[in-house]
């Protein structure tokens, strides 16, 4: 598979989001909190991470409702809340993936997408995806029958800046390389800064 074109693109987190996000991080999420709790803080820090300035879906609005957040669950986009007694509690993951979603759809990626997304994503994958950025590329559409391969395909990439003007864009389902591999990819980066600059 051959990454085509960009399709969309999240910036990284700004200072002051970083700062928000950690503060809340310390919240005591040790029990979980109701879905009033959880929402008051998503909504307290989503704004944050929204991208200034860009275009958006106005249909989306800049706060989740008990009522939009259950949908989101229901789609898949969020993960069920855990059953404590005759409660649902959330915690931190619950707040991590709906800051996400309010960010992907204030950059108007479609429920569906956010949902394949999502899938299977560890907090701490979740959080890397908030705060790090992400990139969505359409693929080749070459191999027929690997729905990996359809016209609607998304590759995750993590963008990593090296310094002004230098970006490394590597695909998040790149396995982590052993020490051999490394010192290997490390030659091949540098004959490319070579021949390119």
């Amino acid at each position: 598979m051959v990454a085509m074109r960009s399709e969309q693109r999240s910036p990284s987190a700004t200072a002051a989001a970083l700062r928000a996000f950690a503060k809340a991080e310390k919240e005591d999420w040790s029990q979980g909190v109701p879905i009033g709790e959880l929402l008051t803080r998503v909504n307290r820090v989503a704004d944050m991470f929204l991208p200034a300035g860009e275009g958006s879906d106005s249909r989306v609005s800049r706060e989740f409702a008990p009522r939009s957040f259950r949908r989101y669950q229901t789609l898949g986009c969020i993960n069920a809340p855990e059953r404590v007694g005759k409660q649902v509690m959330y915690r931190f993951h619950h707040f991590v993936q709906a800051l996400l979603v309010r960010k992907f759809l204030w950059e108007q990626v479609s429920a569906e997408r956010i949902a394949a997304l999502m899938a299977g994503r560890s907090t701490e994958e979740t959080k890397a995806m908030l705060l790090e950025g992400v990139e969505m590329v359409a693929r080749d559409g070459g191999g027929e029958g690997d729905p990996e391969c359809g016209p609607d395909a998304v590759a995750l990439w993590k963008c990593v800046r090296v310094s002004p003007g230098i970006e490394l864009h590597m695909s998040c389902d790149l396995p982590k390389p052993k020490p051999g591999e490394v010192k290997r990819l490390l030659g091949k980066l540098e004959a490319a800064l070579r021949r390119n600059l």
